[in-house]
C-alpha cells in the first residue's frame, strides 16, 4: 500500500494534468509492486476524472486487452474513470469492466474476488445494461460459484 508521503508527492489537486503525468510515470517504473501499481491506477483515474475526461474508460478497457501483463491495473483504472462519470453511456462501461476484471481474477484463481466483480457487473447491468448483459453476469456468477464450491 502506498504511504501518504508518496501520494502527497504525486498529487497536485490544483493541476490534475500534472498529477496524471506523475501517476503514469510511476506506473511504468519498477519501483512499485503490482498492488501499489493498481493503487496508482486508481489515482490516475481520479486525476483524469478531475479533468472531466470520463470517456477514457472504453480506451482503458482496450488497454487491458492489449497489455495483458497490466490488465488488472488498466481495468481498475477504467473502473475509476467510469465510476466518476455523470452520463449513463460512460457508466455502462462499469458492466464490461467489472465482468472483464472478474474473468481476469477467475483466470488467476482469485475466485472470491472474481465473484465480487461478477456480482457488481450484474448490479450495473440491472441498473443500466441490457438483459443480455445481465444474463451473462448471472452465468458468470453461477460458474464462479461452482468453482468456489469445488475448492482448490
Amino acid at each position: 500500500m502506498l504511504d501518504q508521503k508518496t501520494l502527497d508527492h504525486l498529487w497536485n489537486f490544483g493541476d490534475p494534468a500534472a498529477s496524471e503525468a506523475r501517476f503514469r510515470a510511476a506506473m511504468v517504473g519498477e519501483m512499485y509492486d503490482a498492488d501499489e501499481r493498481a493503487e496508482l491506477a486508481t489515482q490516475l483515474g481520479r486525476a483524469i476524472g478531475l479533468q472531466g475526461r470520463f470517456e477514457e474508460a472504453d480506451a482503458l478497457h482496450m488497454l487491458s486487452i492489449a497489455d495483458s501483463g497490466n490488465a488488472e491495473v488498466w481495468m481498475r483504472s477504467g473502473l475509476e474513470y467510469a465510476s466518476s462519470a455523470r452520463d449513463e453511456r460512460t457508466k455502462r462501461w462499469m458492466i464490461a469492466l467489472h465482468a472483464g476484471l472478474g474473468s481476469f481474477l477467475r483466470g488467476k484463481n482469485r475466485l472470491t474476488e472474481a465473484m465480487v466483480e461478477f456480482q457488481l457487473a450484474e448490479q450495473w447491468a440491472e441498473r443500466l445494461g441490457t438483459e443480455r448483459q445481465g444474463a451473462l453476469a448471472r452465468e458468470a456468477i453461477t460458474e464462479c460459484g461452482k468453482a468456489l464450491a469445488e475448492g482448490p
